[in-house]
């Protein structure tokens, strides 16, 4: 981004990231608390192939997610979701959350520039 740019244009809140854009997280199984997931042991697959597997524990019965990746090859791919029914989805809903907003704070410099800015304002996202 230029330095024009930014100057008039860099006004970041920021907040905790979802877990959904985690590297390994199957949509993070769609956000459980991490105390309900548990990575196993990875497994040798063979001389270039690892398997992950993670089980959520739900009060309805285990999920599981399995994926494997080959040494050198950054795009794992699935063996096995968690979510494959119906059923499963019902297991999934049963697991016990609680929304926790982020704090409003770091929004403040984004809500008054937008105020100073008026109908000019430009709301965008960045990673």
């Amino acid at each position: 981004m230029s330095e024009t740019l930014r100057s008039n244009c860099a006004v970041q809140p920021r907040s905790r990231r979802p877990r959904v854009f985690e590297p390994l997280s199957y949509q993070a199984f769609l956000e459980a608390p991490a105390q309900y997931v548990e990575r196993l042991p990875l497994e040798r697959v063979s001389d270039i192939r690892t398997r992950h597997t993670y089980v959520l524990h739900a009060p309805k019965g285990d999920l599981k997610w399995v994926y494997e990746e080959d040494a050198g090859i950054f795009s794992p791919w699935d063996m096995h979701r968690p979510v494959e029914s119906v059923a499963d989805v019902e297991t999934l809903l049963s697991v016990p959350y609680k929304f926790t907003p982020p704090a409003p704070a770091p929004f403040e410099a984004f809500r008054r520039h937008r105020a100073e800015m008026k109908e000019n304002a430009i709301g965008a996202a960045a990673a």
